[in-house]
């Protein structure tokens, strides 16, 4: 009890600390998860048709590093509407792009994972994108519906 009431009166203390700007509270950027190196710089969501309920089945995130001329590194994460902890068709790709541009991707070298997974795809990864895009697609199969990401196009240019 009285350890509970001490880090109350901690977490307050912090609270209005920072709230007149004596403390700073600062959140690290998000990186190396699931096998990806770098920082993670975007998120799309993989979601099921509006027949099938528009449920969020799953998440691909992207990291970015600077090893290696630019490494783009893509892992496909199954949210619990998409079965995670369950066996399910699971698939990520990450293509560098030979454009330096958004748009339609041309594509000569790429990375793919597939397979039956129970939480994520991947990681799949690419080097060499400084002065490239990249291009990202994946799906999630579970209980008889699929999200799919089709493909971003060109993006996160360099």
């Amino acid at each position: 009890m009285v350890r509970s009431l001490k880090n109350t009166m901690v977490a307050a203390a912090a609270t209005v600390l920072a709230s007149i700007g004596l403390v700073t509270v600062s959140q690290a950027p998000a990186s190396a998860a699931y096998g990806c190196s770098g920082t993670l710089i975007d998120t799309y969501t993989l979601k099921t048709s509006a027949l099938e309920g528009n449920l969020t089945y799953g998440n691909i995130q992207l990291y970015y590093s600077s090893a290696n001329s630019g490494t783009d590194c893509a892992v496909n994460v199954a949210t619990t509407a998409g079965g995670a902890g369950h066996a399910k068709q699971m698939s990520v790709d990450i293509d560098k792009c030979d454009e330096d541009v958004p748009g339609i991707c041309a594509s000569s070298t790429f990375d793919g994972d597939v397979g039956q997974y129970l939480s994520y795809a991947g990681p799949v990864q690419v080097t060499g994108t400084n002065g490239h895009c990249v291009s990202l697609e994946g799906l999630i199969s579970y209980n008889d519906r699929t999200a799919q990401l089709k493909g971003t196009g060109a993006t996160h240019c360099r």
